[in-house]
C-alpha cells in the first residue's frame, strides 16, 4: 500500500516515512523468520551454526538502512529514496557480492 502512495505523490515526507516504515517491518519479520529458521535447522544440524550470525547479517543489513532512510525522510526525503533504491540493487545482485567478499 505504501508504494502506490510514492508513486502518487512522489517523495513526500509523509509518504516515504510510510514506505520506509514498511520495508522496516518487512524487514524486522523476514530476520525474525530467518532466524526462527536457522535456529531450528542449527539445532538439528551443528555443522550449520557458522552460518547463523553471517546469514543473517548479511539479510539484515537492509533493515537498518530501511530504518536509517525512514528516519531521514523526514528531513530529506529524495535522499531517503536513493538511500531505498540502494538497498533494492544490493538485494538484486546478492551472488556478486557474495563472490567479491569470499574472495
Amino acid at each position: 500500500m505504501a508504494s502506490p502512495l510514492v508513486a502518487k505523490y512522489g517523495a513526500l515526507p509523509a509518504s516515504t516515512v510510510l514506505y520506509g516504515a514498511t520495508l522496516t517491518a518487512v524487514g524486522l519479520s523476514y530476520g525474525a523468520l530467518w532466524r526462527y529458521a536457522t535456529r531450528q535447522e542449527c539445532a538439528r544440524n551443528p555443522a550449520h551454526a557458522t552460518l547463523d550470525a553471517l546469514t543473517i547479517l548479511q539479510g539484515m543489513a537492509g533493515t537498518g538502512v530501511y530504518f536509517l532512510g525512514t528516519l531521514l525522510a523526514f528531513v530529506a526525503p529524495t535522499a531517503s529514496t536513493f538511500l531505498f533504491v540502494i538497498v533494492a540493487i544490493y538485494y538484486a545482485i546478492p551472488g556478486r557480492l557474495e563472490r567479491v567478499h569470499r574472495t
